[in-house]
């Protein structure tokens, strides 16, 4: 398999775009689970003339490939710390088990923070998501291949009917963007700043 390697430079824009990334679709998600009137989809039907339904559908499509790919930069960035080659590829459970164990369990103790744990459950809640929460280990294995099987509508509308069925998406999406984060800062510490 193809590897790669980041310059300290290129992984601090990695690490910003991820942040970004994870940033914007957390944003697209609360204001798709806002409810009836939010903001965002009286833009998208009202004042752009798009289809309620599409907009509500076409969301998903953002979100599911989006935290999985800022979640890749991440990985990839911790491996590529200090020179080291990180994998050529997108599915994320090669590249987490690609890390170093210390890496993994620095992550996976950030992700497990007590205040993230608590804010994660609040919103479980609101969401009525009943399902016990999935670990750091049990989401990149769920969702290793996201980015590649939902890039295109059409592929992800096919994977959707077929794999993801009974996959609470909204609990995946909460994790997944607890470890950008937890990446990010873990990343950050490691440089120093």
């Amino acid at each position: 398999m193809k590897k790669g390697c980041w310059t300290p430079a290129e992984q601090g824009k990695e690490i910003g775009s991820a942040k970004s990334i994870a940033t914007t679709a957390n944003l697209l998600f609360g204001l798709r689970c806002t409810g009836p009137g939010n903001q965002f989809l009286d833009v998208m039907v009202d004042q752009a003339g798009m289809d309620e339904k599409l907009c509500k559908g076409a969301t998903w499509f953002i979100l599911v490939p989006m935290l999985p790919f800022a979640v890749e930069l991440c990985l990839k960035a911790l491996k590529a710390q200090g020179g080291n080659e990180f994998l050529w590829t997108h599915n994320l459970a090669l590249l987490w088990k690609d890390l170093e164990p210390i890496e993994r369990e620095e992550v996976r103790k950030r992700v497990e923070d007590p205040a993230w744990r608590k804010e994660d459950r609040e919103h479980r809640n609101t969401l009525g998501i009943t399902a016990q929460p999935r670990t750091v280990d049990e989401v990149i294995e769920a969702h290793k291949n996201d980015f590649e099987d939902w890039r295109y509508v059409t592929d992800g509308e096919k994977r959707l009917t077929k794999e993801k069925k009974n996959i609470v998406v909204e609990d995946a999406l909460m994790v997944l963007y607890r470890i950008v984060f937890a990446c990010a800062a873990y990343h950050e510490k490691r440089r120093g700043t």
